[in-house]
């Protein structure tokens, strides 16, 4: 009973503490810094400073913000989040036991672990870039799953059900997709980091600033806000094979069919690039964010949350009736 008040606890403060965590991507931090760094590309893009009246048309439009597709999302929040620190937690496979595995299959199978002799500044920079490169391989992974399994569709599409793009709106997944994600990442960072610790001993940490990788740290503070959002910033030429831009995840949420099933990566177009998936932001492209009619089945919250069941239910339904009758004699 008391693990239940604490967990009760925890779930209650979970969407304010978000606001205020080192370890939340929503901290009010990261959120005022990406500000600053959009008025930095209207101010750079027009030529000079630009007044108040003139950033919050361009940054904040009320067109955006007060569509009925944002207020779901805000509201979605706090409740998601909420869920996600008390209950999904539990349910998520451990990097860590991953990387004992990993690390003593290969002790069993090579021998024990002798760390190559390498400088610190090396083994840093390549636990840094290989913990980035990993988390980004099972997001993609797992991103691509969800497109492609029609089950797993229906729990993805109240993400895609978003008619416009606010940073609320990268909040706006369901707790099945949750789990999918969360541990498909899990378990890539988890063999990666026993692969480094059995090649280079426990010495092989990332480099970390405010208890963050620093890759993913300098993304949080400057384009991960903008993916979903109204800002068109795109990456091109050869670094947009490497950078996931807020271009690149806009073209994602379009309905287009040119671009569905397109730029699944979360900070990376390395592996979109690998397998096929990548589609760079060249020039600009009207896009239209949705379902379309479908988009009508998650006007709520409560939808949100418990149509993607019925939906899933429902395709069971119909692969039991397409199924061809047996023969009750055969010849």
């Amino acid at each position: 009973m008391q693990q239940f008040w604490e967990r009760l606890y925890i779930a209650t403060i979970a969407p304010i503490q978000s606001l205020v965590s080192l370890q939340s991507s929503f901290n009010v931090m990261f959120l005022a810094l990406t500000l600053l760094f959009c008025v930095g590309i209207y101010s750079f893009r027009a030529g000079r400073f630009l007044g108040l009246r003139t950033l919050r048309r361009l940054l904040f439009p009320r067109h955006i913000f007060l569509h009925d597709s944002a207020k779901l999302d805000y509201k979605y929040y706090a409740i998601a989040t909420a869920l996600r620190a008390g209950v999904l937690g539990s349910m998520v496979v451990s990097s860590s036991a991953v990387a004992g595995i990993a690390t003593f299959t290969l002790s069993s199978v090579l021998g024990p672990s002798v760390p190559l002799a390498a400088p610190s500044p090396l083994i840093l920079l390549v636990a840094t870039v290989v913990q980035v490169l990993l988390f980004d391989l099972g997001y993609w992974i797992a991103h691509r799953t969800m497109h492609a399994i029609p089950l797993l569709w229906e729990f993805h599409k109240p993400h895609h059900a978003a008619e416009v793009l606010t940073p609320a709106t990268s909040a706006r997944s369901h707790p099945v997709d949750d789990l999918i994600q969360t541990n498909f990442t899990a378990c890539t960072l988890g063999l990666g980091y026993g692969v480094l610790v059995y090649a280079f001993g426990e010495a092989a940490q990332p480099l970390k600033l405010l208890e963050t990788n620093i890759i993913f740290l300098a993304y949080f503070l400057t384009i991960f806000h903008l993916r979903h959002s109204h800002v068109w910033l795109p990456i091109r030429g050869w670094l947009g094979y490497i950078i996931q831009s807020p271009a690149h995840h806009q073209i994602h949420h379009s309905m287009d069919p040119r671009h569905q099933g397109k730029n699944l990566g979360f900070c990376l177009s390395v592996w979109d690039w690998a397998f096929g998936t990548l589609y760079t932001p060249d020039v600009r492209e009207a896009l239209q964010f949705g379902l379309g009619q479908e988009g009508e089945d998650f006007a709520t919250v409560k939808d949100l949350f418990l149509r993607p069941f019925g939906k899933a239910s429902g395709l069971f339904a119909t692969r039991e009736k397409s199924r061809p009758l047996i023969a009750k004699h055969k010849t």
